[in-house]
């Protein structure tokens, strides 16, 4: 699991201003396999939040594609980047 911030030169609906790149950036949250092969993914949103924005939603969002495409992700391995750590996401996960 991990984000991606995103270059917008054109703009567009879920689009902020991000500091470090110093432009305009979308952000998405991808969950791939252990083989790189992106299964599932998050809506955009602007590009100064943080990974751990509205993360409640970005997680069903995720596990919801899951459902609908019959994998299961009960009892999975998550690995993801020091920006998801925080005790509010562990305990999400840990209900899903």
């Amino acid at each position: 699991m991990d984000g991606s911030h995103t270059r917008s030169r054109t703009g567009g609906e879920s689009v902020g201003y991000q500091g470090r790149k110093s432009s305009r950036t979308s952000n998405c949250i991808f969950l791939c396999d252990n083989q790189g092969q992106m299964l599932s993914m998050g809506k955009p949103i602007s590009g100064e939040h943080h990974d751990l924005y509205d993360i409640e939603e970005t997680l069903e969002d995720i596990l919801g594609l899951l459902n609908d495409t019959d994998i299961e992700c009960k009892g999975l391995f998550l690995n993801a980047d020091s920006g998801f750590d925080s005790k509010n996401f562990r305990d999400l996960l840990d209900q899903k």
